[in-house]
């Protein structure tokens, strides 16, 4: 349809251009107007394959641009996350991760 979102608000002084009103008067006769050649479809599944390696590749930037006290609680996070007790200390100056 050439007419779908051309004619603006009511209050709008607008003049139609030809195409436009050859369709308007078409629709008023009762024709049903021809379809126009669309664009192929694209393949949903290569959308969101594109999609999550696109994210898989964010997470990883996200993780390497870490600080390392950030990335040890992401790893006791983990460790926690699978069933683990991760627990926290530091021996001189340098902290480590403890999972039993």
């Amino acid at each position: 349809m050439v007419s779908r979102n051309t004619l603006g608000a009511i209050q709008t002084v607008f003049s139609l251009n030809s195409d436009v009103w050859s369709e308007l008067k078409s629709l008023a006769k009762g024709e049903v107007p021809k379809k126009k050649q669309t664009e192929p479809a694209v393949d949903v599944g290569e959308l969101g394959k594109d999609i999550i390696v696109r994210s898989d590749e964010f997470i990883k930037d996200c993780v390497l641009h870490l600080a390392w006290d950030d990335m040890q609680e992401l790893v006791a996070g983990l460790l926690r996350a699978m069933g683990y007790r991760g627990v926290f200390f530091m021996p001189r100056r340098t902290e480590y991760i403890s999972a039993s």
